[in-house]
């Protein structure tokens, strides 16, 4: 897991709560990006099988009028 840069500094001043708040958000924020990726990763792909089955009606349908 990546974790943010946290400057010592704001370690010091900082109260815990805060501190975990702030790792917690960050965290989250990171999950999302990733999923989101994923997300259109998969939408691509679903794309790509749509336009191939689009391509095999066609064809089955070229098929069936020349059968007639």
């Amino acid at each position: 897991m990546n974790y943010p840069n946290v400057d010592p500094l704001h370690l010091l001043i900082s109260n815990p709560e805060q501190l975990l708040e702030s790792l917690y958000q960050s965290s989250t924020i990171s999950k999302l990006k990733l999923n989101s990726s994923h997300i259109e990763d998969q939408n691509k792909a679903l794309h790509q099988i749509l336009q191939s089955i689009l391509i095999l009606n066609e064809s089955v349908k070229e098929i069936l009028l020349t059968i007639k």
